[in-house]
Order: structure tokens, then sequence, then C-alpha cells
């Protein structure tokens, strides 16, 4: 008999991955397919709902193609979602708007207006949500004062994942994770807040059922099935968000372990056994399962910003390049040609908030740049800054969430785990050891893995740590430790002044 498989799908910011693993955590199959993200001067950052459900679909048909013939089947799919989508629908599910995703920045002056006013600390503190542009509490109250007709119009309103499972399985549940990160969500008591609803004009009858990620799974319909290439006999798991299944997928499910995530964007996070708030909204807390919650920041500036560097000095950095594009190049070779300059860059720091910022000043207007700069560095010191940067950024997320069990470990995925240099940096500016796993898609393996629990294949969610290979772990240089310990106060200054401008 075959070894049963399970599939986790992540519908990410730019792309839908299908992973097939085995019972056991190693990948059997991944296929990814893109779609646009539709922006505009203004600050719009939108997708096409039918792109990214088709997108999701064609991925898991295509990763269950890839198998051996006599082995395509799957016991069950696990779904996990980027926070912080929001679109409005009709009765039937047919989408009024596109989805306005996390980086749309228009609704800023309405944040703006509700933290001057206060306003935004009530939120925050029954929601667990800084009031952002990127949460849909704002986006909502954008809608209705900016396009009347379709608020008026809407019967509901929903994420980009609660619009392909209802068309999919006909359910109109939400999981709790992604329900919090909406902000109308009460992540301690997992109901709808009516502060928040109040706030932008819904009622709790035109939102999801929030559910617990380890509810009973759901059927797919007959078009749906077709369309995923799978029977509908295959199980379909609600999931939860990319967030807490990183943890989940890294194995980093408790407090003493911290989950570094650096793809498009950034994030860093750890499980609580006990819902958190923090001081002037520098850091989330979401509702997880009924008993954990996680806390943490997401950066808007990861890769994206590394990727914004490469455009600008591709060329005199890569030996040999030829002319290639930030495309061509994949990140390890790039952060390689940082290796010759030391830590810290001769002095040199950068502020990564070029695309605004989230946590831990939450910040759309925030604006980034070098410090330090002069005539002796070159284009490698200001990689090398660049590389810092981004880091330096998120482990000052990190001091926001500390409990007082502080972290111990580091667990990374995303794309720069892929880059030995980078994530050696990530173990010297923290101090702390950096745990890697065989596969860089831990939200797709903790969602195949909420599948298995839920199915009773898995004991628990904490028995995840004895079936996720491991790569290496690299350990820290206590030298270069404590050189960086400097390079952090350095950029907190550089921080600050970039803060007093604003």
């Amino acid at each position: 008999m075959n070894e049963p498989f399970v599939l986790g799908l992540d519908i990410g910011t730019t792309s839908a991955k299908a992973v097939i693993f085995s019972e056991n955590g190693y990948v059997q199959a991944e296929t990814e397919r893109e779609y646009p993200v539709y922006t505009s001067p203004d600050g719009q950052a939108e997708q096409n709902p039918r792109e990214v459900k088709n997108a999701a679909a064609a991925a898991v048909r295509a990763a269950i193609s890839s198998l051996p013939e006599n082995k395509r089947t799957v016991s069950g799919i696990g779904i996990s979602a980027a926070m912080h989508s929001w679109m409005a629908v009709d009765e039937t599910n047919r989408p009024l708007m596109n989805a306005i995703i996390w980086s749309d920045r228009r609704s800023s002056a309405i944040a703006d207006e509700w933290h001057q006013s206060g306003y935004a600390n009530t939120l925050y503190r029954q929601t667990g949500t800084p009031v952002h542009p990127m949460s849909p509490v704002v986006k909502t109250e954008w809608i209705r004062r900016e396009n009347p007709g379709t608020f008026k119009e809407a019967a509901y309103w929903k994420s980009l994942k609660e619009y392909i499972l209802f068309d999919w399985c006909g359910t109109a549940d939400v999981d709790y994770s992604i329900a919090s990160s909406s902000g109308l969500f009460d992540y301690k008591r997992h109901t709808w807040c009516n502060e928040a609803l109040h706030a932008c004009g819904l009622t709790e009858e035109q939102l999801g059922t929030p559910v617990s990620p380890l509810k009973n799974s759901y059927r797919l319909t007959t078009e749906a099935a077709g369309a995923l290439g799978v029977s509908t006999a295959v199980p379909i798991t609600i999931g939860a968000s990319d967030g807490p299944l990183a943890n989940l997928g890294l194995g980093a499910v408790n407090e003493e372990e911290t989950a570094v995530t650096i793809g498009t964007s950034g994030a860093i996070r750890k499980m609580s056994r006990e819902p958190v708030s923090f001081l002037k909204q520098r850091a989330f807390c979401y509702a997880f399962t009924d008993n954990l919650w996680i806390t943490g920041g997401p950066s808007n500036n990861g890769a994206n910003t590394l990727q914004w560097f490469l455009h600008l000095f591709t060329d005199p950095l890569i030996p040999g390049n030829g002319g290639k594009t930030a495309s061509d190049i994949d990140t390890a070779s790039f952060t390689h040609a940082a290796e010759t300059i030391a830590p810290g860059a001769d002095g040199l720091i950068f502020v990564p908030w070029i695309h605004g910022e989230r946590a831990p000043i939450w910040d759309a207007d925030a604006r980034g740049g070098f410090s330090g700069l002069d005539s002796s560095h070159s284009m490698r010191h200001m990689l090398r800054a660049v590389l810092e940067g981004i880091l330096l950024n998120l482990l000052a997320i990190e001091d926001e969430v500390q409990t007082e069990d502080p972290s111990k470990a580091i667990y990374a995925s995303g794309g720069f785990a892929r880059s030995p240099n980078w994530v050696q940096m990530l173990a010297d500016i923290s101090g702390k050891p950096v745990h890697l796993p065989l596969s860089h898609q831990s939200s797709a393996w903790g969602a195949a893995w909420l599948s298995l629990t839920v199915s009773g294949r898995a004991a628990s969610l904490e028995d995840i740590r004895h079936h996720i290979p491991m790569n290496e772990t690299v350990y820290p240089d206590k030298e270069k430790h404590e050189i960086y310990k400097h390079v952090m106060t350095d950029f907190r200054h550089a921080c600050q002044k970039e803060q007093d401008r604003l």
C-alpha cells in the first residue's frame, strides 16, 4: 500500500503554492502559480479574487499530476493564506470589487485620524490588531466613505481565503487567525468585536462564522473537485493564516522559540498560551486556536527591499553579470557579494522603511534610507547595510514581544533561508542558533499538519516537532555578535532620526 500523502496549499501575496508532503514532513511535489497585484500611485494594492482562486486550483491540480500515476492521492488538504485581504461580495459570493491586500495604503488618513483621536487604542485593546491601513477594519471604513455604492450593495465581507472556501465547499466559516487579523475580532473572547463593527458600519451577520482551525473538515463540491483534480472524498481543512502556520511548520510552538520569515515582506513571531497586548500598539496578538495565540510583528520590508536595491546596482555587484535583471539572479548569489565587507558595514546603517512600515512603528508614511554614508563606502558596503538593516529591523520588533521566557532559538523560513550568508548574519546579530528546515515551505507544512491533526492521523499540534526534516543549524560567531550589539544601538538611533522627520 502506498504511503498516504497530504497537501498544504499556501495562498500568498504573489502566488499560490501547493506542496505535497509525506506524513513525516518530506516534500514529494510542489508547484506554484503566480497572479498579479494591481497597484497605482495613490497606494492601491489589489488582486482579482477569481485569478487567485483559479491559480490556487491550478497549483493543486499540477502538484497532484506531477506525482507518479499510482500515487496521485492525498489524505487531505489544509489551507494557509496571507492575512489582511478584504473584499465585498453579494448574496451568491460574487465579488463586488477586487480584494484589497495588506500593502494597500489608501486608508492611511483614516488610520491617522483614529490614532490622533485615541480611538485606535480602544480598538487595539479589544482586537490585538494595531490600527494601520493593512487592517480590514480601516479598509472597510475607507470603502464606506469613498465607495458608498459598493458598501451599501455588499451582502458579506470576507478575505480571499473565505471567498475561495465558500466557492469550493459552500462554507461561510472563517478560522480564528484570519478573523483576528481583520481588526474586527475580539481575540480574547473569540467573537466578533462590537466596537470594531460599529467603527466601520458592519454587522456580525455580514461576516463569517469564527471557528477553531481544529474544527471538522469540509467536502468539496463536484465542480471544485474537478478543478483541483481530486475526489470529492478528499477533506478540506480550513487551516489558518500564514503567520501561525509558519511557526507550526517550523516547530516553533513554545514561547522560548522565535520564528523569522522573510519573503516579499518579513515577520517575526512567537506562540503564546494566553492573549497579550503591548504598549503603544508596537506588536500584534492574534488568536490561533482556543488556547494558543500568535504574537509578533510584520514588516513591509523584506526581500522586496533587497530587490529594490538589486534593481539599482545589480550590474556592478555581480562579476560577469552580462546585463541580467533582478529576477535573473538568485538571492544567495547576490548576498554573497557582501561577504568581503565587515559586520557593521564600516559605520553605514540602513533603515529599511522604503515601503512604509508596520511593526514596530505602524506608519504607512515612514521612510528609510542610509545613515553615515560617505565617500569611503562602496556599493558592497551599501548591500551589506541593506541586508543587515532588514534583519536589525525584525530583531527590533522581537524586543517588543519579549516575555518572561526570552527566546533561546530562532527558526527561519522564507526565501532568505536559502542564502547561507544572510542566515549567518541573522545568527550573528541575534546571538542565537538559527534552525533551518529542509523545506522552506513551512506555512504549507503547517497547513498540512492541521489537516492531519483534524483527521486524527496526527496526535497533536505539538507533535509536529518530531516530523520536521531539518537542515543544518547555524550558530552565531561570538565576536561578530559583540560588534552587532553596538550596530543595533546605532540602528535604533538612526530609526529614531527617521521617525523625528515624519
